[in-house]
Order: C-alpha cells, then sequence, then structure tokens
C-alpha cells in the first residue's frame, strides 16, 4: 500500500505541479508540503483537503490513506502507551 507522502507526490507530479506551485494553489507553506512529501509530517485533515482542492483529487482517497496510517500507528504503539500506564 502506497502511503500518503507518495500519493500526494504521485498526483502532483502527474500533474506537473510543482512544490511550490503547489502550495500557491493550496495556501500550504511550501516547506511544510516538502515535509509532507518527505514523509515527515502527517497532515491535518483540513490540510489534506486544501492540498486535494489544488490537485483536483478526490479526497476520500488520500483520507481512507491517512487513517490506515493512524490505525498502524495506534496498532504499532499499543504497547508503548500500555507500559507508560503502568
Amino acid at each position: 500500500m502506497k502511503t500518503l507522502a507518495q500519493i500526494i507526490t504521485e498526483q502532483r507530479e502527474q500533474k506537473q505541479i510543482s512544490q511550490t506551485q503547489l502550495a500557491t494553489l493550496s495556501g500550504i507553506n511550501q516547506a511544510h508540503i516538502s515535509r509532507i512529501e518527505s514523509g515527515k509530517s502527517k497532515p491535518t485533515m483540513p490540510t489534506v483537503f486544501r492540498i486535494c482542492k489544488a490537485l483536483d483529487i478526490d479526497p476520500l482517497i488520500l483520507a481512507d490513506v491517512l487513517a490506515q496510517e493512524f490505525r498502524t500507528f495506534m496498532r504499532d504503539n499499543s504497547s508503548t502507551r500500555s507500559e507508560a500506564s503502568v
């Protein structure tokens, strides 16, 4: 399964839009776009919607991927939370 970062990057590149252009179209700082695409930052849902609007893609595509990444994160970190509460 592709990551949110990979899908955003692929969609942007398919439309031949630079990160700077995406930043302008979405109203999101270019540095933040870069962090999202590199996987260093997870966007909020409003940010996902702004990126989708700028790229003219269905937000459900990215929202589903973001939800899956969140579930994976929660599953992978559940033992850490359990140990911290002991």
